[in-house]
């Protein structure tokens, strides 16, 4: 097995964890690596192992209080509201999706100017929500109302745009419902557990024959997926402990500021 092999590994391992929860579009940035970069993805085993790592990683921080919560929901009002919050607005951006995804497949092309347009755009939205959202009245997550969970996540489908991010949308929608940033955040991070998981079953049954095949076997495939989820879940897990403490302290617009500079400096290498 090659030494640049296990080098893409670590970068888009690395990629994934610090995106996949930033609202930056982790899909997004790794397309955006195999245009400009050449560091190109070993294959679907790969691409499933680094998602799962990331997947992993938040449930290490976030599993615990959300099977809490659903243990606890027969006897809590409290804790029955916020998962039925939580399994409403994840089944509205499932319903939302399966109904957009075919047409949003035949107008969207995933190319690298969409996705730089998409980033900046992004931002902007993104900036011009954090300066003129209304005042914040839910500072809570766990305490959103249903209709607002629904909505929230059914924002969720605006990810079908390429270089939006699930995440983004998410966000988003909840500054302008009202919820405070460090909440929205803490929100988008909750939805992301069924959003991801539904994906990943998703995409294995899609790639099923190929891993059938043997792609995970063969060239040191085991290794390689290996590598990628273990720094993809280091990555991740790094940042979904930090990222609430980062929002308190710093609001959203660094990675409004982000998505604006990496969307510009990629659509002026493609110009130039």
């Amino acid at each position: 097995m090659e030494a640049d092999t296990i080098a893409s590994a670590i970068i888009l391992g690395l990629v994934e964890g610090l995106t996949e929860f930033t609202a930056v579009s982790s899909t997004g940035h790794l397309r955006l690596l195999g245009e400009f970069f050449a560091v190109a993805s070993p294959g679907a085993a790969f691409e499933l192992a680094v998602r799962l790592g990331a997947l992993a990683a938040l449930l290490a921080v976030y599993g615990p209080r959300l099977f809490g919560a659903v243990r606890a929901a027969p006897s809590d009002p409290a804790a029955r509201t916020f998962v039925a919050g939580w399994l409403a607005g994840s089944l509205a951006a499932a319903g939302a999706s399966v109904l957009l995804q075919a047409a949003a497949r035949d107008v969207l092309s995933w190319t690298a100017q969409a996705i730089c347009t998409g980033l900046v755009l992004g931002g902007a939205a993104l900036l011009i929500a954090v300066r003129r959202a209304p005042p914040p009245r839910f500072t809570d997550a766990a305490r959103l109302p249903l209709r607002l969970a629904v909505l929230v996540g059914a924002a969720q489908c605006v990810a079908l745009v390429p270089g939006v991010s699930r995440a983004a949308a998410a966000i988003l929608a909840a500054l302008v419902l009202r919820v405070e940033p460090r909440a929205a955040v803490d929100y988008a991070l909750i939805l992301a557990v069924p959003a991801m998981s539904g994906t990943l079953v998703a995409e294995f049954l899609r790639h099923r024959e190929v891993l059938d095949a043997g792609d995970l076997l063969s060239g040191g495939g085991v290794l390689v997926a290996a590598v990628g989820f273990a720094v993809a879940f280091s990555a991740a897990f790094v940042v979904v402990r930090g990222l609430l403490g980062f929002v308190a302290r710093y609001g959203l617009e660094p990675f409004a500021w982000w998505r604006i500079v990496v969307g510009v400096l990629g659509l002026a290498w493609l110009a130039y």
